[in-house]
C-alpha cells in the first residue's frame, strides 16, 4: 500500500512513514529503511509481491500432482535409508 501511496497518490515520505507505522509493528528504523527503498525503486514492493505470489502458485501446483514414476528415496542410492 505504502508503495502505491508513494508513487500513484504523491503521499510525501512523513506521510508513508506514518502510514506504515501505525499498520505495522516494525521499528522506526526498519520502517524508514523500507520507505526509502521503496522511494529509490518504485514497483520494488509489487515485484516482490508478485514474485511471492508465483512461488505459492507453483508450490501448490506441485503439491497437488500426483507423484509418478520413482521416488526421491530410490531415485537417489542411500536417501532414506539407515547406513
Amino acid at each position: 500500500m505504502v508503495d502505491t501511496g508513494i508513487h500513484a497518490l504523491g503521499w510525501p515520505r512523513q506521510e508513508a512513514i506514518d502510514y506504515h507505522v501505525v499498520n505495522t509493528a516494525l521499528s522506526l528504523h526498519h520502517v524508514t529503511t523500507e520507505i526509502d527503498r521503496y522511494i529509490r525503486n518504485p514497483g520494488q514492493a509489487l515485484a516482490y509481491k508478485l514474485g511471492q505470489l508465483e512461488i505459492s502458485q507453483q508450490r501448490r501446483r506441485a503439491e497437488d500432482r500426483p507423484v509418478t514414476g520413482a521416488t526421491e528415496a530410490s531415485a537417489r542410492p542411500g536417501v532414506g535409508r539407515s547406513q
